[in-house]
């Protein structure tokens, strides 16, 4: 049996039987104005529309696919667990950007290759604030709020300290190729 959802006072009421929905009407709670919707229709109708003889329809009509509520904007329930899991690969994908962004702030000072790298901690502050901002549209999951919160603080500790050893390069205290091509002998020849 379908679940149905009503609008009432601008608020999403609801789940109810199809049967509840015609006794709601019977007791003069809802109109035939009242928009009503379920899972297998793509927007709110009225009550009339999806059930043309309330006085003898067993089972109100249906079409297909989730839509907002009118009343209030607020999104149905089928789309929620979709919003969650959006909220979760933002936040997980802040969390290890952040995560392998780290080796970034040794750019050019002691490993040059980490300087590919930097793009990471960026996309760990951007996915981070993406995450945040998503609550306004649904109310954020903890997990996903402590991943995004981590991923910001590694972000931008990452691109702060590449900035700081930057500029500590270009004040003359990084190593050149000659330098890292001798701290590599030098390792070298402590193994042997």
């Amino acid at each position: 049996m379908s679940q149905w959802y009503y609008a009432l006072d601008k608020k999403q009421q609801g789940p109810v039987s199809a049967a509840e929905l015609k006794s709601l009407f019977q007791q003069d709670k809802i109109s035939e104005e009242t928009l009503v919707w379920n899972k297998s229709m793509t927007d709110w109708k009225k009550l009339k529309q999806v059930l043309p003889d309330l006085n003898s329809a067993p089972e109100p009509a249906a079409a297909s696919g989730p839509a907002t509520t009118p009343a209030t904007g607020a999104q149905t329930p089928g789309t929620a667990q979709s919003e969650l899991s959006i909220q979760i690969n933002l936040a997980i994908g802040s969390l290890v950007s952040g995560i392998l962004g780290i080796p970034s702030c040794c750019c050019g000072f002691l490993i040059p290759f980490c300087c590919i790298l930097i793009p990471l901690p960026i996309a760990a502050v951007v996915l981070g604030h993406l995450t945040l901002n998503r609550a306004s549209i649904e109310p954020l999951d903890d997990t996903a709020r402590v991943m995004a919160i981590i991923g910001l603080v590694l972000g931008y500790g990452s691109i702060l300290m590449t900035l700081f050893t930057i500029a500590l390069h270009a004040l003359g205290f990084g190593m050149d190729q000659i330098q890292w091509e001798d701290l590599m002998q030098q390792l070298q020849d402590a193994r042997a």
